[in-house]
């Protein structure tokens, strides 16, 4: 990859990566594991993290590619991330002291030329992905012309973490601020690691070395060869860091000298120049769309696991209610559900073969949540449903009334279909068949009584028959609503409308729409890219080597790493600086 492209991307192409990227998020969204045994908790919090870098990142810069670059200050508490920006600045812009944390909440540096519609929405947006609000410091400065800095709170402390990682989600760039007596914290390579699957290109700076120039190349090295190590950089050249000496602080601009802080600035003067920033912005966002393709499908692997379990699941909980159901099936087939109605009215008929019913409910529902407790995937599920799972729902027996009301309500016209002409025409004739035809149905005859059988074709037997077949579907139906209640602690896994197969048809097609977006970065094969054009192979492989400013740069994409290096053109010139970025790898 190169950042020295001479025509930006197709606009219609990247509009397009945009759209599809837009229709990926909304299938994320509604994306969740409902089982805790498949790691449901870290599902949610990578889906969260991919589709912040959509929301505040990818979508927001593919539809303003020209507008500024975003660069994020972070750093532990005390590493002179504030004295960094106003010693950039040559200006207090960020408060400094002794007390920590002394950034309480983010400050933006910009430029005073943009309109204030610019910066009103992106004061918004930042309020609204960062949860806190901001502090603008706007300035006329050659430097805020292309690029907008955000000075975050501390990495570490409780309520600020999260808002530098929130920061970095929505930049371009992230300068990454540390010490001799910090870099090697738990918490730098923590946040260092969550940066790389960001895919956000990184400025190290290792602040307040000592003035022993020995000393300085020992911890530059120590520094390298740790980033190395951790895939971080592609090679252990502490040459590809910035150090910044100890100095004196000037205390009424809070902020080193302009000297101290120079090959920084003057490096992130050339990202920022239009003839680079353009290929920056264009590679970052092809990168990190690339990497969020790759984060998306690996979120589908889970998925699919749970959609395994899950039919497994509710393969177990069909079968014990159909265990049931078959019984209640035979008992209506036989008659056996209501010997004793004949003396009953309805309502007490009906209590009765509901309170039948809602006891097999509950051993259903029983023998379904001792399956789903020996299962690691759902025993959790078990837990936080409590004895509920392991009984009838409490509105079994009501609905069990309501299917048998609706049941005895269609027997009239069944009544009506099946007699014979002419024989249910006396007064009360028909209600006093309907009668009948429910005790019956529930009782353990096996025909009508003569007297009503004679009334109806064939004897009432084909009546008798569909009664019963309909009153087993009524029972079956009630099973069937008790047993959702498992189904919802299943959410959507496993069902028809369940997001898997749509993510990953969107992730292959954003993957088309990227393979056609590196074409724009390929040579083709046996050329070599000429000084000053940009390129990369189209295999996706390593070596770019272009021109920027005074300096060559060299940059390398090799496995996980890309960096960039500014030479200076003479041995002598301190003034040049060398400097990195450092793109993540893809999970």
């Amino acid at each position: 990859m190169c950042c020295n492209r001479a025509m930006p991307l197709d606009p219609g192409e990247l509009a397009a990566v945009g759209t599809d990227l837009a229709r990926l998020a909304e299938l994320l969204r509604v994306a969740e594991l409902r089982l805790p045994g498949l790691g449901s908790d870290r599902f949610a919090a990578e889906r969260d993290e991919v589709l912040r870098t959509i929301d505040t990142y990818l979508r927001p810069r593919i539809a303003a590619p020209e507008s500024p670059l975003v660069a994020a200050i972070v750093g532990a508490s005390g590493v002179g991330k504030s004295t960094l920006l106003n010693s950039l600045a040559q200006a207090p812009i960020a408060p400094t002291g002794v007390v920590r944390p002394t950034t309480q909440r983010p400050t933006v540096w910009g430029d005073s030329s943009h309109s204030e519609g610019f910066w009103l929405a992106f004061s918004a947006r930042l309020t609204r992905h960062l949860g806190v609000a901001i502090d603008p410091a706007l300035a006329a400065d050659h430097l805020t012309e292309h690029l907008t800095v955000i000075d975050t709170p501390p990495l570490g402390r409780p309520g600020t973490a999260s808002v530098a990682n929130q920061a970095v989600s929505l930049s371009d760039l992230c300068i990454f601020v540390t010490t001799p007596g910090r870099y090697a914290d738990s918490l730098a390579w923590d946040f260092l690691k969550r940066s790389r699957r960001r895919a956000v290109p990184i400025l190290f700076v290792l602040n307040r070395l000592p003035p022993d120039l020995e000393r300085q190349d020992a911890i530059l090295g120590d520094f390298a060869r740790r980033l190395h190590q951790r895939e971080l950089l592609a090679a252990p050249d502490p040459s590809l860091l910035f150090g910044i000496a100890e100095g004196e602080v000037d205390r009424q601009l809070e902020a080193l000298s302009s000297d101290a802080v120079g090959t920084v600035r003057k490096e992130l003067a050339e990202i920022s120049d239009p003839v680079y920033r353009q290929g920056l912005v264009d590679e970052t966002v092809y990168a990190t769309a690339r990497m969020i393709v790759e984060r998306a499908r690996a979120l589908t692997r889970p998925m699919a696991a749970e959609q395994t379990v899950a039919h497994d699941l509710l393969g177990a909980v069909a079968r014990c209610y159909e265990n049931e159901a078959s019984d209640l099936d035979e008992q209506v087939s036989r008659g056996l559900l209501g010997p004793a109605v004949v003396g009953e009215d309805w309502s007490e008929a009906a209590n009765d073969v509901a309170g039948i019913v809602t006891r097999r409910a509950g051993a259903a529902a029983h023998a379904a949540a001792a399956f789903w407790g020996r299962r690691p995937e759902s025993a959790a599920l078990v837990d936080v449903a409590g004895p509920d799972l392991w009984r009838h729902g409490s509105t079994t027996s009501n609905a069990v009334k309501l299917a048998l009301d609706s049941w005895r309500s269609g027997l009239e016209a069944m009544v009506t279909t099946h007699a014979r002409p002419g024989r249910l025409r006396w007064f009360g004739s028909h209600d006093r068949a309907t009668e009948l035809l429910w005790r019956t149905a529930l009782s353990g005859w096996r025909t009508l009584p003569r007297r009503l059988a004679r009334k109806f074709t064939k004897g009432g037997r084909g009546l008798l028959a569909t009664a019963r077949a309909e009153l087993s579907e009524a029972l079956r139906s009630s099973l069937a609503t008790d047993a959702e209640r498992f189904t919802r602690y299943l959410g959507t896994a496993g069902a028809p409308n369940d997001p898997y197969a749509a993510i990953v048809d969107r992730a292959v097609l954003l993957d088309a729409r990227l393979d056609a977006l590196a074409e724009e970065f390929a040579v083709p094969p046996g050329e070599e890219a000429e000084e000053g054009e940009p390129a990369i192979a189209a295999d996706g492989g390593p070596v770019v080597a272009i021109r920027i400013s005074e300096g060559s740069t060299a940059e390398v994409l090799g496995g996980d790493a890309i960096y960039h290096r500014i030479e200076p053109p003479s041995a002598g010139d301190e003034a040049i600086s060398q400097s990195e970025a450092v793109l993540g790898e893809s999970p």
